[in-house]
């Protein structure tokens, strides 16, 4: 599996929320970004000397939603092993698609708000803080998670758990490893009594029974077809069915 590049998750969240290379605030003007489910929220000195505060909201993934990532994520163990170690590989992203949802969110996901007085959205803080938190994902992508509501203790558990509860599927090792299985017989009799059935021997003490039992209970029936008893009917069907 390849690493994750420098930058991948800050690139996947500006993408998707429409910022591109255009004017930076200035980066040292923006408080740490704290990023909890559902919420990020940061502090952006302006020309007024008390800072604003910036707000960024994304819907979170409903427990029902999380269980399926949870599974999905558990059923491939090489991208398990990395996030246990404590990365995130980007293959996450495609495993949380198969459940329905994106785990980066768009622009249309992302509810804004600052205190400043501008109307336009997102205003320059609010432009800077999203670039905050990208830059934020790079250097801790469980911060992703955590904004989609599952943090990373819980996550890791979870993936524990269900990777502990899945079979194994390992090939026990031995000479029974590279064994061809023998091929069918090819007719039933053969199946059910061997090659050789004429070897087969009755013990003394178990006499074979009587083949027709079962047949003799619907002696005398009414039921006639075309004419004919049931019974007389059946007969040979029964006899071809027990003779061997």
């Amino acid at each position: 599996m390849n690493s994750v590049q420098p930058g991948y998750w800050s690139g996947r969240f500006l993408a998707r929320a429409g910022l591109g290379d255009g004017d930076h605030y200035p980066a040292d003007r923006v408080s740490a970004v704290e990023v909890t489910a559902g919420s990020a929220a940061a502090r952006v000195r302006g020309s007024h000397a008390r800072p604003y505060e910036v707000w960024v909201e994304v819907p979170v993934f409903t427990p029902v939603q999380w269980a399926g990532i949870e599974r999905a994520l558990s059923a491939d163990a090489a991208v398990v092993a990395r996030l246990l170690d404590g990365t995130v590989p980007a293959e996450v992203e495609a495993l949380v698609a198969t459940v329905g949802v994106a785990l980066v969110p768009d622009a249309t996901e992302l509810v804004q708000e600052c205190s400043c007085p501008q109307w336009s959205v997102p205003c320059r803080h609010l432009t800077a803080t999203l670039r905050a938190l990208a830059r934020s994902f790079d250097e801790d992508p469980f911060r992703l998670l955590l904004w989609r509501g599952r943090g990373r203790e819980r996550l890791r558990a979870r993936l524990q758990t269900l990777t502990a509860a899945r079979p194994s599927t390992v090939v026990p090792a031995g000479p029974e490893t590279g064994r061809v299985p023998s091929p069918l017989p090819g007719s039933a009799r053969a199946y059910w009594l061997g090659e050789h059935p004429e070897q087969l021997a009755w013990p003394d003490d178990h006499p074979p029974q009587d083949p027709d039992p079962a047949i003799r209970h619907l002696a005398g029936s009414e039921i006639v077809v075309g004419r004919r008893n049931l019974t007389d009917l059946l007969q040979p069907l029964y006899e071809d069915l027990t003779s061997w």
